[in-house]
């Protein structure tokens, strides 16, 4: 901007014109020059942490210390999440603590799991369960929150997410190809993991299977040579989850699908469309994993007692809630059945663990803690489909950057919904109290609650989409 000082000193001193109007414009301008050179070196400093969370979000999923045993061996992972750690902290105590019902949650169930490791029928296991699968876990939520704080961070957030299940997915398929991965199991040929978190086949299915939402609720709204390669993950996870033999995944499978249509913008249409491809591919489908499924209804293994095993947890799993009604402590179910029942397999239910573990008050919370994410989500996904309604009816987004934006924001939003359904669903089957997923779809839950409010205000103003 220039100033055409003659006509300024001409004007005198009526408001901002003359000599001291000048001069005043003359330091706004300086200030405002001066402000946007800081902004610069932190969005650089913004990017460069953010970069550095994403490698750690590969690198976490997929176990880079397993696959480099000499990263793993000076302990990589460690240093970059205490790095992170730090830098997270500061982050969210500059920004304040987000304003989410999560958060209340969130600190009651940890007071709850601090109260029951003090109290627990083994301190040392329960301490050692709370450190390495609590506090690291929750440190995952804390990063997404600290970083995940823009739509361009958030997509590549869920595109570093994704890409480490593709590899994952790839290494399986090969896997089954070759025989490398797949043995025999209770009479049926399963599938596993290539990595040890997800070797299991319940985790390796349990796993591909929540992931089927961001497939598919991102599907409409991407490229095409995008869709081309989330179609092949929504093949290979489907295929994965037949193949793995997982009861658990078969019956999370079915409530995966409803979530699905329930939240499809066009629920006819993606119901009819699930039923065609569900007939088109049954045939395919090998008579050992049919009949895998059928044990489901019978109640009756092919080979062993993995039923009979179940039933006989379930069994001891309420006797020793009844007899401890407060909790036995975190991850302390097996030394207290072992104690009674001279039996140390763990609840192999969800619900069970949290009852067992954290007692009935810890139930309740966790109970409240998954209520309190779903209805986050809920409520931005009616005001991201409030936001979408209304730019299409004024037509003020002239490029439909803002359009896309809010799209986006509501997939993932529906998808990381369909996610905590899939999860609570495979709860039924598997002990998962202390595993990452929770603290992903709180971190997730709170980052799309501010990011959604960025964009809702930046939409109505007519401000551009960044």
């Amino acid at each position: 901007m220039s100033f055409d000082t003659t006509e300024e000193f001409a004007h005198g001193d009526n408001g901002d014109a003359g000599p001291i109007g000048l001069r005043r414009r003359q330091r706004h301008m300086m200030a405002a020059t001066a402000t946007q050179e800081q902004k610069q070196p932190e969005a650089a400093k913004s990017s460069f942490w953010l970069w550095v969370f994403l490698g750690y979000v590969l690198f976490w999923y997929l176990q880079g210390g397993f696959r480099f045993p000499l990263l793993g061996a000076i302990r990589f992972e460690f240093i970059v999440g205490m790095l992170l750690s730090v830098v997270a902290i500061i982050r969210v105590v500059k920004r304040g603590p987000p304003r989410s019902a999560i958060v209340g949650w969130i600190a009651a169930l940890i007071v709850v799991m601090l109260i029951s490791v003090i109290f627990s029928v083994d301190s040392s296991l329960s301490w050692k369960v709370f450190v390495d699968r609590v506090v690291k876990f929750i440190m995952m939520g804390v990063f997404i929150v600290a970083f995940v704080d823009s739509v361009r961070a958030l997509k590549l957030f869920i595109a570093a997410y994704l890409l480490a299940f593709l590899k994952m997915a790839q290494e399986g398929l090969i896997g089954l190809i070759t025989g490398s991965l797949v043995w025999e199991n209770q009479g049926t040929p399963r599938l596993h993991g290539s990595t040890p978190i997800y070797a299991h086949p319940n985790s390796f299915a349990g796993t591909q299977l929540g992931n089927i939402p961001f497939f598919y609720f991102l599907f409409p709204i991407v490229s095409f040579l995008v869709r081309l390669l989330l179609v092949a993950m929504a093949i290979s996870a489907v295929v994965i989850v037949i193949y793995s033999g997982s009861r658990t995944a078969y019956v999370a499978l079915a409530s995966t699908i409803l979530c699905l249509i329930y939240f499809s913008r066009h629920r006819k249409r993606a119901f009819v469309g699930i039923l065609l491809l569900s007939l088109v591919t049954a045939p395919l489908i090998p008579d050992a994993y049919w009949e895998r499924f059928d044990t489901i209804v019978t109640q009756e293994d092919k080979e062993g007692e993995s039923i009979d095993t179940r039933r006989q947890i379930f069994e001891d799993a309420v006797q020793v809630w009844f007899e401890h009604p407060f909790g036995v402590g975190v991850g302390a179910f097996p030394v207290a059945r072992r104690e009674v029942f001279g039996r140390t397999q763990d609840t192999h239910n969800l619900y069970l663990e949290v009852a067992t573990n954290l007692g009935v008050h810890g139930l309740i919370i966790f109970f409240g803690l998954m209520f309190a994410i779903m209805r986050s989500l809920g409520r931005t996904r009616l005001r991201l489909e409030e936001g979408i309604r209304r730019l299409r009816e004024d037509a003020v987004d002239d490029d439909g950057a803002g359009l896309k934006e809010l799209q986006f924001l509501r997939a993932v939003t529906v998808s990381v919904l369909c996610f905590i359904v899939t999860r609570l669903t495979l709860g039924l089957f598997g002990h998962d109290l202390y595993e990452i997923y929770w603290w992903f779809g709180a971190g997730l839950a709170i980052a799309l609650e501010r990011i959604t409010q960025q964009k809702i205000d930046q939409t109505s103003s007519g401000e551009p989409a960044q």
